[in-house]
């Protein structure tokens, strides 16, 4: 076979290996990026808690969505360290549609203290802009049988308003919006480039691993094909393949390493954005 033609094939499998590298590194934590959420929180303030929710209760929350792609609410409750069973009902609805989104009652037994309780709906496509209301009630609270909702003080104004029994609250409860990512591989990447210069007195604190994933899909290219190029350039079509087929097996090896310190170390990456 004359070098042309060796040249040819070294340069698609090196092309090849290319793809598969990409795709089992840095393709993973783009990929990572664009399942993940993008939260937004009232987080100006402080936390404090609302009031038990009893019976005859109605807790409104209404809140202008930041972003397209609405899924998710999560909302801080408290048990005050006890086990209560009365019934917490949660509705979640589109104002603007009239849709209802979400509506769930259950036994307060259920709740963690302090902990966000997670909310899911249908993806809404065109939520942003649009005015949702998170409605909260009891069946048969009481003031000892009851659960509390927890808010930030100083947050409400004309986006955002906390309605109690009718009436107007100066805070908003503590809920969190969680939003589909839909980032571009250029937005994806600026995350990246984020999270590794964000100011930080320590570089490396938190950033060793973006570095790592950034860093290893180029080397390891560059590396395999300058090995193709000198080693394997005079060799058989045979060794080529052959060859070949045992850096695939470590490849894949190291990729496999490489996942398993992603799943450990990185957390889902995320934008937390104040209301």
């Amino acid at each position: 076979m004359n070098n042309k033609i060796k040249i040819i094939l070294i340069i698609i499998i090196s092309f090849i290996w290319g793809i598969l590298i990409y795709q089992n590194s840095l393709g993973s934590i783009i990929k990572h990026i664009d399942t993940n959420n993008v939260h937004v929180q009232s987080n100006h303030g402080v936390r404090v808690p609302t009031q038990s929710i009893i019976k005859k209760d109605i807790v409104k929350q209404y809140f202008i969505a930041k972003y397209n792609n609405l899924y998710a609410l999560q909302i801080r409750i408290g048990n005050y360290g006890r086990v209560n069973t009365s019934t917490l009902c949660l509705l979640i609805k589109n104002t603007n549609t009239n849709n209802i989104l979400y509506s769930k009652c259950q036994n307060s037994v259920n709740f963690v203290n302090n902990a966000l309780y997670k909310m899911k709906f249908n993806n809404q496509p065109n939520s942003k802009n649009q005015k949702f209301l998170l409605k909260i009630f009891s069946t048969n609270g009481t003031s000892t049988n009851s659960v509390a909702l927890w808010s930030f003080t100083n947050t409400n104004h004309k986006n955002n308003k906390l309605y109690i029994n009718n009436k107007l609250q100066k805070n908003n409860l503590d809920i969190i919006q969680t939003y589909n990512n839909n980032y571009s591989f250029s937005q994806s990447l600026k995350v990246i480039y984020q999270k590794l210069y964000q100011k930080n007195p320590y570089f490396f604190k938190g950033r060793y691993i973006y570095l790592i994933v950034l860093l290893y899909p180029a080397t390891l290219f560059i590396l395999l094909t300058i090995f193709e190029f000198l080693f394997l350039y005079k060799k058989s079509i045979k060794n080529i393949i052959i060859t070949n087929l045992i850096i695939g097996i470590l490849l894949f090896s190291i990729n496999y390493y490489v996942h398993g310190v992603q799943n450990l170390s990185i957390p889902n990456v995320t934008i937390v954005t104040p209301q």
